[in-house]
């Protein structure tokens, strides 16, 4: 049959299979190339994300082919003919190579990062020039090069070969069979890119149906995933508005420990009460619900008489708002507690934003249900439930006994039997996020009412009431007999009186009255919130505090009892503050003449005149009560509200970029192009570089006599002119002396932070005044670079023992945007060679950072410890040759939660690590092993001992035990501990407390932090640290002391 067929599909058909063979076998060696980071998921996950990813390639395949299958039956495109086909076969050939070049890309951006290549790489690259030079400097590109053009020509010899046997006469076919078999393969040609039969095609967050992320990049084809980045590439943020109303902010949100610098807004709660039983927990999504149209806010017409009832009974939020207005923003601020308000797209069809943190994980040992009528590719929601929620059972179209009422699904009344069915044989807790849709144009009925009557309404009584069509009233009316039918079964159920229930309006419609409300579209924003909960609720209460979707899920948690660590914008409705408020995008023009708001859209009426603080709004608006007692808004009436314009950045301050066009556009693409053979050159680099050497013999130090008396003295070190110090380094240098090194200025990331020094007398027992090292015009005046900030120092030796001072410093934005300089001293740190930045990351050399103690190698190279924290937060080492250029690195960490690494080796082969953790609680100090000299590291495991997402210290003395220095708390700085090991890590105990007991003096501001212990040659042991920011605090101990300890 094949024979039969057209030559041009017969073409088609093997330039598709080839293409595929291609595709898999690069997904096939991504697999076995970064098989350890798949190491825990299952096979079904494993086979589930290569089914997709097959689908995936196909569609690439099928996508690269489309232009010659529309085109190539017209007659002088004809492939057939020599000129079209040498034509043809050069086009198929360019777009073969630019697929295999970002291949080769994506495999080092993944090696790199642990995230399949999307389009915001393209953001972080600097100008064509400066992109080039670091390539060529960093990585192989004439082999890289050498290597497309070898795969290039292969790929021209094998397509023009089958071209050649192809493109010949077709044995004969009869007209209508050719006819139907040429329509047969264009319906499959369409299916395949469409790639499921459902009602939503195949879209990038069906690879996000596991919380692994390891299975959704192996299913992730990276080609067509940087096609569905890039048009979330250049949505904005000012980071520099977030800081200026930072303090405000943090102010309003209830975070105990601002930190301006990081714009840290992570608090967590700990709810007063716990209820005796654990409740279960059910969210009823209400599609389209706005609060003028319900009875209980005065509505005439009686829609929901079901509802008014319940909210009668339960704890009803008259003043609850969402921040925007379509379906998929309000979901993703519910599970999120982050207010969607991007102006190009919804957050959930994001890709480059599907990892989020929800407080639903924080009920744990919770069974977890999502429910949709329809498909749960709508919005490309999968991604958002599916990959930040383990473990979730999702319900969507297939899982039900009845069919589609419309596009968006089965009927409420389907919908929310299933959800109770299910509940029903649930045996653990469980929480549950039922989604309806049926409230929503066109409105449908399905034949199947279960009894329900439409009603019927004249004209005028919808339009005096603000609905817009009969179809809209009796479509609320179905919704709410849909809550009658669940509760009636739901009530003779055994899970419901340890259930609460919660309904919310996702958004609310246009009235058709010309209120202030609606004039001011506050209508869409407004909607209904019930808590319902007979066990725990026992009398029904109208709450008036203002509240918006984002406090949600802390509400919720907190009558739970549950407690939750909270990063969003929300907050417990029932925590007093001194103004509740709910926030919403700012869709209304300045009138500068007469200072006042006016609705943005057509056919508006006058503008209305509304109190404003703070002078001219920016994209958003806080809307709060007068009067916690004031009765809800009647009719639209605006009398107990004030409308605040709250600072942000408006469109004329969103990039400074954006001014310059498509040069912009173009040079940053050229950019891209720019680097890709040096990524390339990683993926050979990946493949042949030498493993590093064992660690180099360990310094030995001096054993103190037996009869040493115990010995624990504290000094403050020198500071005569720095506001606030931080971050101290020390080394052993010559004639029995320590050198050591912090930074210091007016504020950390202060433009006047310096590096400063002082020595140290073992004997004379005291430091000298301190000097300066780097500032940030000497380092500006040798980098030959702008510098904003300076950062981090850390001192060591490389194998030729001189002293190497390693420093962080910063051109643009934060921390995330730095690099790491070396300074190098022959003369024990008295003078220094100008400052050199080391090229230690592909992305042009930008966040990379430094805290641990420099080690070395056997064969003279330094291993360096390093993190980063643009696109992820994680540890590598750092390898240097004896020159100082970084020559190769190993990761030690993956994801969003791991810094600061400090390696602590005992023999050639073997070592340990720590690192601070950032992420979600419990809050422990992570640790890494090596067996084989660096080559391998183990995966981050949590110890036993608290970590405050802060710096930690170790030292293995000589002889042993292991020491480490941390802040033994999970949530602050306030006090900082000495724990030891006896056996290499495995178990702690803390033996002595630095800071924080009530005899040991306070410091101003009481934190102490970012730690650093070595052991000198005479055996002793020194720990520097930041003494409430204001001085270096510096401890001297000796073994019989240690060894004195309970």
């Amino acid at each position: 049959m094949f024979n039969r067929l057209p030559g041009l599909a017969r073409f088609i058909l093997a330039l598709t299979a080839i293409n595929l063979v291609v595709f898999v076998a690069f997904r096939g060696f991504f697999w076995a190339a970064f098989r350890e980071t798949l190491a825990n998921a299952s096979w079904a996950d494993l086979l589930k994300a290569l089914y997709l990813g097959l689908k995936f390639d196909l569609r690439l395949a099928l996508l690269l082919c489309l232009p010659l299958a529309l085109l190539g039956w017209i007659a002088p495109f004809d492939p057939a003919r020599r000129r079209a086909r040498i034509a043809w076969l050069a086009y198929l050939t360019a777009v073969q190579s630019v697929v295999l070049l970002l291949y080769f890309v994506d495999f080092g951006h993944y090696a790199y990062l642990r995230v399949r290549l999307n389009a915001s790489l393209v953001d972080h690259l600097t100008p064509v020039g400066v992109a080039a030079r670091v390539a060529w400097e960093t990585y192989p590109l004439g082999f890289s090069f050498l290597g497309l053009l070898f795969l290039a020509f292969a790929f021209l010899r094998i397509v023009r070969h089958v071209a050649q046997r192809t493109l010949t006469p077709a044995l004969a076919l009869g007209k209508w069979p050719k006819r139907a078999a040429v329509a047969a393969l264009a319906a499959l040609y369409a299916l395949g890119i469409y790639g499921k039969w459902s009602w939503y095609p195949l879209r990038w967050s069906e690879a996000y149906f596991s919380s692994s992320e390891a299975v959704a990049a192996l299913a992730l084809n990276p080609v067509l995933f940087l096609m569905d980045t890039a048009e979330n590439r250049n949505l904005p943020y000012n980071t520099d508005k977030v800081r200026e109303h930072y303090a405000y902010t943090a102010s309003l949100l209830g975070v105990k420990t601002p930190d301006p610098e990081k714009l840290d807004f992570a608090r967590y709660v700990t709810p007063a009460g716990k209820p005796s039983v654990q409740y279960n927990l059910v969210v009823i999504h209400l599609e389209s619900f706005a609060a003028f149209k319900s009875g209980i806010f005065g509505n005439a017409l009686n829609a929901t008489p079901y509802f008014d009832a319940i909210a009668k009974d339960g704890l009803l939020f008259t003043n609850f708002f969402v921040p925007e207005v379509p379906t998929a923003r309000s979901v993703f601020t519910m599970i999120t507690g982050i207010p969607d308000v991007n102006g190009a797209t919804t957050a959930s069809r994001n890709p480059l934003v599907v990892n989020q943190h929800t407080l639903v994980n924080a009920l744990e040992g919770y069974e977890k249900y999502y429910f949709l009528g329809g498909s749960a590719t709508w919005g490309n929601i999968r991604g958002l439930f599916a990959h930040n929620i383990p473990g979730l059972h999702v319900f969507e179209e297939g899982d039900y006994d009845a069919p589609q009422a419309d596009g968006w699904g089965v009927s409420d009344v389907v919908l929310l039997e299933k959800a109770e069915a299910s509940f029903r044989r649930e045996k653990k807790p469980f929480f549950a996020f039922i989604q309806t849709a049926g409230n929503h144009r066109p409105y449908t009925i399905p034949d199947d009412r279960r009894g329900f009557e439409l009603a019927q309404m004249s004209d005028a009584a919808l339009h005096d009431n603000g609905f817009d069509s009969l179809a809209a009233y009796n479509g609320l009316r179905f919704l709410d007999y849909a809550l009658e039918s669940f509760f009636i079964k739901a009530r003779e159920a055994p899970y419901f009186r340890n259930t609460v229930f919660v309904m919310y309006g996702d958004h609310g419609n246009p009235s058709t009255l010309q209120t202030p409300w609606e004039q001011l579209r506050l209508t869409g924003f407004h909607v209904p919130l019930v808590i319902y909960a007979p066990a725990l609720i026992k009398r029904g209460r109208r709450i008036d505090l203002t509240a918006s979707l984002p406090d949600s899920l802390p509400t919720y948690l907190s009558l739970l009892g549950v407690p939750y660590p909270q990063y969003g914008a929300g907050a417990r409705s029932a925590r007093p503050r001194r103004r509740r408020s709910a926030f919403f995008p700012d869709r209304t023009r300045w009138n500068p003449r007469r200072r006042v708001l006016s609705p943005a859209g057509r056919g508006r009426r006058a503008p209305i005149p509304l109190p404003l603080a703070g002078g001219r709004g920016g994209r958003s608006r806080a809307l709060s009560r007068k009067s916690r007692r004031a009765a809800p808004p009647a009719r639209g009436a605006l009398r107990d509200f004030e409308i605040h314009a709250l600072p942000q950045s408006s469109s004329t301050s969103r990039s400074e970029g954006g001014r310059s066009g498509v040069t912009a556009q173009g040079q940053r693409w050229a950019s891209l192009v720019a680097l890709a053979l040096a990524f390339a050159g990683l993926y050979v680099r990946a493949l042949t570089a030498p493993p590093p050497g064992g660690f180099a013999p360990l310094q030995t130090a001096a054993r103190a006599a037996s009869t040493t008396a115990p010995r624990y003295e504290t000094r403050l070190l020198p500071n005569s002119t720095a506001a606030s110090v931080h971050s101290a380094t020390a080394a052993e240098i010559s004639g029995g002396r320590l050198r050591a090194f912090w930074y210091g200025g007016s504020r950390e990331g202060a433009s006047d932070v310096a590096i400063y020094t002082s020595v140290y007398s073992l004997r004379e027992e005291n430091w000298n005044p301190e000097r300066v090292v780097v500032t940030r015009e000497f380092a500006q005046r040798h980098l030959q670079r702008y510098v904003r900030k300076l950062g981090n120092p850390v001192v060591g030796r490389d194998s030729k023992g001189r002293l190497c001072l390693y420093f962080v410093s910063v051109s643009v934005g934060g921390w995330a945007g730095s690099a790491v300089n070396l300074m190098v001293s022959e003369d024990e740190g008295e003078t220094w060679s100008p400052p050199r930045r080391l090229v230690a990351s592909p992305f042009l050399n930008i966040s990379t950072l430094v805290k641990g103690v420099p080690l070395l190698f056997s064969d003279g190279a330094v291993g360096l410890p390093v993190y980063h924290e643009l696109l992820g937060k994680f540890g590598e080492l750092l390898r240097l040759d004896a020159e100082g250029h970084a020559v190769g690195k190993t990761r030690l960490s993956w994801g969003q939660s791991s810094l600061q690494p400090v390696i602590v080796p005992r023999s050639d082969k073997e070592a340990v690590g720590f690192m601070r953790y950032s992420g979600d609680p419990p809050n422990r100090v992570l640790m890494v092993r090596t067996g084989d000299g660096g080559v391998h590291w183990s995966p981050p495991a949590k110890t036993e001992l608290p970590n405050p997402n802060a710096a930690i210290a170790s030292v293995l003395l000589s002889g042993g035990p292991l020491l480490l220095v941390f802040n033994n708390a999970e949530e602050d700085r306030e006090n900082l501990s000495l724990a030891l090991s006896t056996d290499f890590g495995s178990t702690w105990r803390v033996a002595h407390r630095f800071e924080g007991d009530s005899g040991s003096t306070q410091a101003p501001v009481p934190e102490y932090s970012y730690p650093w212990i070595m052991q000198d040659r005479a055996g002793d042991v020194h720990v520097l640290y930041t003494w409430g920011r204001s001085r270096i605090k510096h401890v001297r101990f000796n073994r019989a002391w240690l060894e004195g300890r309970p």
